[in-house]
């Protein structure tokens, strides 16, 4: 979670009735993640399977394995090619 609803946090903001409103945005922040989920996954898969980070991955295995300096050409070629 981004932030924590600690005591301390819920006494700071007690004047303002805090509590009742992060109960009840949290419950609704929840509920409209878990009824969107698919939707939600389906856009998170472009960012977890973005390409770019597969050919960083490849450049710097293929430094690795023949002790090159430079990593921006193999990257460079990947995107020529696409």
């Amino acid at each position: 979670a981004p932030f924590r609803a600690t005591p301390v946090l819920l006494d700071v903001l007690a004047p303002l009735n805090a509590r009742t409103w992060f109960e009840t945005d949290m419950t609704r922040t929840l509920r409209s993640l878990q009824q969107g989920s698919t939707l939600l996954k389906g856009v998170m898969d472009i960012f977890l399977r973005d390409p770019l980070f597969d050919w960083q991955r490849e450049a710097l295995s293929a430094r690795a394995k023949t002790g090159a300096k430079e990593q921006g050409g193999h990257i460079q070629a990947k995107v020529a090619r696409a």
